[in-house]
């Protein structure tokens, strides 16, 4: 749920004015979904204006929201999952733009002492690896860009790890959200990483990502690949098409086979 309604939104944003807007929406949509819908993630990329709106990036009032939607989840289906909004790794510090994703996380939880504990039951996460292997670090990287800050790295999750061990929240897990490699030579330039990751690198890293977290990150949850089908919905010059898992004629990438056969 990522986008509320003009009448509804924060001035030049997409996120909801009044948390009773989307707890109301949230109630609804849980109680229609009961029993077919085992999980939601509250908003998407919540330390980034283009997700809340200019000047708005505030984890303080995030906190707030939580308080008011998830009880609304819990009493329209008490068995449903609630998922924090996972931030996005940008490397910019700029809260007209974005803020750092860990910096968002210790916001989050140092607000009112941590309350945020009680208003989630996983903590969302989308730790792309952009350009780089899924075991390297910012310290052992052999990719020429998008390497010079942690966050451009899969294992900065263990960053958010240490985090909520630290603020007494370790025994919840972390679900990446979004998660995967873009391979596209025609990507534009501010994706320029994905020009130089084949399709069968695409599919190796990607396999490796996966059994990397399942030997090393017990406390990882569910882990969804982004995305399965972009290509049947945008042209190759747009970011978005290399992330695609199938070709837009819904046939598999060397990826998805990959996947498939792990």
């Amino acid at each position: 749920v990522v986008a509320a309604p003009a009448w509804a939104a924060v001035p030049g944003g997409h996120f909801p004015a009044h948390p009773s807007d989307l707890a109301n929406f949230m109630s609804g949509m849980a109680a229609h979904f009961k029993g077919r819908v085992q999980a939601y993630e509250v908003w998407n990329e919540v330390n980034f204006a283009v997700e809340v709106g200019a000047g708005q990036i505030n984890p303080g009032q995030y906190v707030e929201t939580l308080k008011v939607v998830y009880p609304a989840i819990k009493a329209a289906d008490p068995a449903a999952i609630v998922v924090s909004g996972a931030p996005t790794p940008t490397g910019v510090n700029d809260p007209n733009v974005a803020i750092p994703d860990v910096t968002y996380l210790q916001q989050m939880y140092a607000y009112q002492g941590g309350v945020v504990k009680s208003y989630f039951d996983a903590l969302g996460a989308h730790n792309e690896p952009f350009g780089n292997q899924p075991e390297e670090t910012v310290a052992t990287h052999t990719a020429p860009a998008y390497s010079t800050d942690p966050t451009f790295f899969f294992r900065n999750v263990e960053a958010y790890r240490n985090l909520m061990v630290q603020s007494g929240d370790g025994n919840k897990g972390i679900w990446e959200t979004e998660i995967g490699y873009d391979s596209n030579p025609l990507a534009p330039a501010s994706y320029s990483y994905a020009q130089g990751i084949t399709e069968q690198q695409q599919a190796d890293w990607t396999v490796r990502l996966f059994k990397y977290a399942k030997a090393n990150y017990p406390w990882m949850g569910t882990m969804f690949i982004w995305n399965l089908n972009y290509q049947a919905v945008v042209g190759q010059t747009d970011e978005k098409w290399g992330f695609g898992y199938l070709r837009g004629d819904y046939s598999p990438r060397p990826a998805y086979t990959a996947l498939a056969t792990m």
